[in-house]
């Protein structure tokens, strides 16, 4: 912090350096979880099963298929369908080939052979449901909508259907047009784990923050290890930027998620809990998270991976935490983050500064400013350093440079002041005063500096 020469001034009026980096930006953050989805259920083979009840013609082939169902050996079913011809078939033999293939994941070809399953019986509620799930795996939604309908108005009322659109909704027309299908489908299916992502990813979606909290508060207490539930509350507190309560959500999640070996401990994950630990809660446990994620990152997410780093350097400068700097600068070296190291200039410059390198700190801001010269914080701090060292040619150049950038105009025009009024040069400091409040008509306290300069310049004649 730079001070006057005389006590009528306010100290610590002129920072040489703006004060930057108040808080850590998240917005480039992203905390992955599981998107609300529908899956393929379970298929099981049952002799009772109403809509399997095949015509009388087909009884040979379904007692040869029996074994192989019982089995689950569904890509030899697949196989024994392969030499039927589907307009032939009874719609209930349609639909066991159709829930086949969806077993089997063969969406386009389920989609075929439960089309001509609806198309003989629309009645048929669990081939028009499983025509909507082919439909929507394949990634048609629009297609998807009719056979959900049909099936309701047929008087069904299962879960599955209130569920499967409720998604189609909440893909195709936001969130509160998926709240009242979730909740149906909970109501009729209360202990399922998709219906009950999907709600509370839609409650969070709708900003009813407090229905959501209350509905992730009941998931975690009924299953503490389920990483989903404490992925989806950190992403709550994350909506409502609560962030030292979603940094308590995501670091047991990222925890659980590590014993668990889940997909959920990623880089992504991991880089936005470094950062939130850094700002909120341990800085060595921001650190190890950190190198966690520089571990997993791939070099498609590198240049993200290099600016959190450079930005998390930042941070620990303009807090003035310099042994966490020189952590992150030996990991950063660690990873071979190449394009980080080399943008990390200016926060290395201030450690230098921070540990009396002066010849080092001068060395990093010149070669620091050849490749990015319009860097107003690194004039600055060249500027500053020069003045302190004496130096008052290279200085007033530097603050020169530095008060064409609009940033950091303000300061640049107070540390020029600064220097003149060092040498006595009061008029000249007086005009770079009125510089700052034509800038700056805020800063009242100014003009009782510019009067007692005034005063001084008069006195000394």
């Amino acid at each position: 912090m730079v001070k006057f020469s005389f006590i009528w001034l306010s100290f610590g009026l002129f920072s040489a350096v703006p004060s930057a980096f108040a808080g850590i930006d998240y917005s480039r953050s992203e905390l992955l979880l599981e998107a609300p989805s529908v899956s393929v259920p379970v298929f099981t083979y049952r002799d009772k099963q109403q809509s399997l009840t095949v015509a009388p013609h087909e009884a040979a082939f379904m007692t040869d298929l029996k074994p192989l169902l019982e089995k689950q050996q569904y890509a030899k079913v697949a196989e024994a369908f392969s030499g039927r011809v589907i307009e032939k078939d009874s719609p209930a033999l349609l639909q066991l080939q159709g829930q086949v293939l969806l077993t089997l994941k063969r969406y386009p070809d389920a989609i075929k052979v439960l089309s001509a399953a609806v198309s003989k019986a629309p009645e048929l509620v669990s081939a028009q449901r499983s025509l909507a799930l082919a439909y929507i795996l394949n990634k048609q939604p629009n297609e998807a909508r009719a056979p959900i309908q049909t099936a309701l108005s047929l008087g069904a009322n299962e879960a599955a259907l209130y569920g499967q659109l409720a998604f189609l909704n909440l893909q195709q027309y936001g969130p509160w047009s998926a709240i009242a299908g979730y909740r149906q489908a909970l109501f009729l299916e209360p202990t399922n784990a998709q219906w009950k992502q999907g709600l509370a990813h839609a409650l969070t979606q709708a900003h009813a923050y407090s229905e959501a909290g209350a509905l992730l508060t009941e998931l975690i207490n009924q299953d503490t290890d389920n990483v989903q539930w404490w992925l989806q509350a950190a992403f709550l507190e994350l909506n409502q930027q609560q962030f030292e309560k979603a940094l308590h959500r995501l670091d047991v999640a990222m925890r659980l998620a590590k014993m668990q070996k889940s997909t959920s401990y990623n880089a992504d994950n991991l880089l936005l809990l470094a950062k939130l630990h850094i700002q909120y809660g341990s800085t060595q446990a921001g650190l190890t998270a950190l190198d966690s994620a520089l571990s997993q990152t791939d070099k498609k997410d590198t240049a993200k991976a290099e600016h959190d780093v450079v930005q998390l350097a930042a941070w620990f400068a303009s807090q003035e935490k310099w042994s966490a700097l020189q952590d992150l600068f030996t990991l950063s070296e660690k990873r071979k983050l190449s394009k980080a190291s080399s943008a990390m200039w200016l926060a290395k410059a201030k450690h230098a500064l921070a540990t009396k390198q002066v010849s080092k700190a001068e060395k990093l801001l010149l070669d620091g400013l050849s490749s990015s010269p319009s860097d107003g914080n690194g004039l600055l701090l060249l500027a500053n350093l020069y003045r302190e060292a004496g130096n008052r040619v290279d200085a007033v150049v530097y603050y020169q440079r530095a008060s064409a950038i609009e940033e950091v105009k303000e300061a640049a025009l107070l540390g020029q002041a600064q220097l003149y009024i060092d040498g006595k040069d009061y008029a000249k400091a007086v005009a770079l005063l009125r510089q700052v409040l034509k800038h700056n008509p805020q800063r009242h306290e100014l003009r009782a500096n510019i009067k007692n300069l005034e005063q001084l310049m008069r006195y000394e004649g």
